[in-house]
């Protein structure tokens, strides 16, 4: 080969690992040449191409993706704090142990500097994970026995509290949320047995949630 060949094989190869690089490192050399808020922006949309797998308060399940998407994403930093939050809307589709859980809503996920890195301070969706926990919490209350503790309607108490060798199953969770609450229609299966008879009851149920100062979802109008 020619020494004109060499200097075409050398440029290409250099070419090659230049662009390599760029394809491993690319976000952060981003987020060190326009600031933080691009690293940011493609660690939330990184997750939509590989899902999430997150954590609910008081249970053992995950909540997990089928398929997500962010949209209208807003970034503020607090850079003398080394925090940042991401607010956006979130479309999520998945499923909570056997639970279909599909919702659209806004959601901030907020962010500390670890090093020259940004990192989730609670997880990815914390408004919709705080939700999830509220519903589920709600569900073993039902499927539970004795008293309901904020029930609201006393006479639907009374028909379950009824019903022996209880089982609540949440088939579906079809939420809504806004900044400060959520709705929920609850699509359930309630079995067990009343005296001579089995029960084995399908419907739906529209939940309203409001949002704490802590960021825990409750029923404001009761557990009914």
């Amino acid at each position: 080969m020619n020494a004109e060949g060499l200097k075409l094989v050398a440029l290409v190869t250099v070419t090659a690992l230049v662009v390599g690089g760029l394809a491993l490192l690319g976000p952060r050399l981003l987020g060190a040449a326009a600031g933080p808020e691009v690293e940011l922006v493609t660690a939330i949309k990184q997750a939509e191409k590989t899902g999430v797998e997150l954590e609910v308060a008081g249970s053992t399940e995950l909540l997990r993706s089928s398929s997500l998407s962010y949209q209208r994403l807003s970034v503020k930093v607090d850079p003398s704090a080394g925090v940042a939050t991401v607010t956006a809307t979130l479309d999520f589709q998945g499923t909570f142990g056997h639970t279909t859980v599909s919702s659209l809503g806004v959601e901030q996920v907020t962010f500390a500097q670890r090093g020259s890195a940004w990192v989730p301070t609670d997880s990815l969706a914390p408004r919709l994970t705080h939700l999830v926990a509220a519903l589920e919490h709600r569900r073993r209350q039902l499927e539970g026995t004795g008293e309901l503790p904020d029930a609201g309607d006393l006479t639907e108490q009374a028909r379950i509290l009824a019903i022996d060798q209880r089982s609540y199953r949440a088939v579906a969770w079809y939420a809504r949320c806004e900044r400060d609450e959520a709705t929920v229609t609850e699509e359930y299966q309630l079995q067990g047995r009343l005296p001579g008879r089995p029960v084995d009851e399908r419907g739906s149920k529209r939940l309203n949630l409001k949002r704490a100062t802590g960021g825990e979802f409750f029923f404001p109008n009761g557990l009914m």
